[in-house]
């Protein structure tokens, strides 16, 4: 989706058979400048409904299961990730550090993920308003990761 100008993911349950967590996962996510040049967005556009259509919902009713099994057993047996502790969701992780790093003020990040503020206060106002949580986006940067060129 686009506003102002500015393309995010909108994380709902509003699609059938979708749900969420907690209230505060339902929230926007702006896409990273970097995936914008990877044209991202024209990729989704390609797919009829889903931006990852193999995905498939697993006995326990989660879209991502399965592929976090897979990229379990991907992990360990093609990249050699030895750490029984390195999974799936250790991007998340990676992702929250990231945004540390990177200077991102914690409101913004735990925005991005979903994340309830840790105080009362966290809870008044609508949350972050978009250009501001791009403007934030477009400062997250992992070190060491190069660019690919197109």
């Amino acid at each position: 989706m686009a506003a102002d100008g500015i393309w995010f993911l909108s994380i709902t349950d509003e699609a059938e058979g979708a749900s969420l967590k907690t209230h505060n996962s339902r929230r926007i996510i702006p896409i990273h400048p970097e995936l914008l040049r990877l044209r991202f967005v024209e990729y989704a556009h390609q797919q009829l409904e889903k931006v990852f259509p193999a995905l498939r919902v697993d006995s326990h009713r989660s879209l991502t299961g399965n592929f976090s099994k897979w990229w379990g057993r991907y992990a360990r047996k093609v990249i050699r990730i030895e750490d029984e502790r390195k999974v799936f969701h250790s991007f998340r992780h990676s992702f929250k550090d990231a945004c540390r790093n990177s200077g991102i003020h914690q409101e913004i990040h735990d925005a991005f993920t979903g994340h309830a503020g840790g105080n009362v206060g966290s809870t008044y106002g609508s949350g972050p308003w978009l250009p501001r949580l791009a403007e934030e986006m477009a400062r997250l940067k992992y070190e060491g990761l190069k660019p690919v060129n197109l």
